[in-house]
């Protein structure tokens, strides 16, 4: 399945790649290397490449041991239509996986634990006007928990998965300055499902050079999650550190902080903080 993905994907990029050659330069762009709508990097669902490792709470108790998450992800452009240079819209995708492990030593033995795989897949379409930018996207998401953790935990029947689902959505930004705010609706579109249906997200992302000349910035920010498959409980991420390179997919070394409710597997009702260091990039 994974292959049969990837093929597709070089076959998208391609066709779009030979077609765009008889467009005209001037207005289309085929493969653009940068996004009208700025990656929203601190969402935790964001599909780029991102790593952690964290102090765990779940439930108000303290896990033992270290959570690991990490993001294979990517967000790539493929055919941009420029109108002049503050206006246009493009056509992209999204892909990632989104895996959990856990580092523990119960009895003095060290254990890696699988505890779940995410993955979605997404097309969207982005518009830019002056300082504002808009996404509208669809996305496919299934959720699988780790061979590792349905082992140790004997989980030997069906659990049912409100974490397969397709979803539309819509999202807002506005980039005033240093910052980026953003803002979006989302409903589940799927007609059999046990997932209730709606979501907001809000929240902002600020970048600050360190000095005109080194290649080094401040970032951080803060995503806000509410679902209505979790009573619309707060779920917060907040993150502060720097950024290394040119350009807004150049990796980043951040301090972060997440309290609510689960953002993977199907076990997202239970509530979680987790406190530690992360990084975040986009390969391309």
């Amino acid at each position: 399945m994974r292959i049969k993905i990837i093929y597709s994907i070089v076959l998208v990029f391609g066709f779009i790649k030979v077609w765009a050659q008889d467009l005209d330069s001037s207005k289309y762009v085929s493969l653009p290397l940068d996004h009208y709508f700025k990656s929203l990097w601190i969402d935790p669902m964001q599909g780029i490449c991102s790593s952690g490792l964290y102090a765990y709470r779940e439930e108000g108790l303290v896990k033992k041991g270290v959570y690991f998450p990490f993001v294979i992800g990517a967000q790539k452009e493929l055919l941009r239509k420029k109108i002049d240079q503050n206006h246009g819209y493009e056509f992209g995708f999204e892909v990632a996986s989104y895996t959990q492990f856990e580092i523990i030593t119960p009895n003095g033995v060290y254990q890696r634990n699988l505890l779940n795989i995410d993955y979605r897949i997404c097309m969207h379409l982005n518009v830019k006007n002056n300082a504002w930018s808009y996404r509208a996207r669809f996305f496919h998401e299934s959720s699988h928990l780790g061979d590792d953790y349905m082992i140790r935990n004997k989980v030997h029947a069906y659990l049912p998965n409100p974490l397969n689902y397709e979803q539309l959505d819509f999202t807002a930004a506005l980039e005033k300055g240093r910052f980026n705010y953003y803002a979006g609706l989302g409903a589940v579109v799927r007609i059999e499902t046990i997932r209730k249906r709606f979501s907001a997200q809000t929240g902002f992302s600020f970048s600050f050079p360190v000095n005109e000349k080194a290649r080094v910035k401040y970032v951080g920010g803060m995503d806000l999650k509410f679902l209505q498959q979790t009573n619309y409980d707060v779920n917060a991420k907040m993150c502060a550190g720097f950024q290394f390179g040119k350009g807004d997919e150049s990796p980043k070394f951040v301090v972060e902080f997440y309290t609510g409710h689960l953002p993977f597997s199907l076990y997202e009702y239970k509530k979680v903080q987790w406190l530690g260091i992360g990084l975040y990039f986009n390969v391309i």
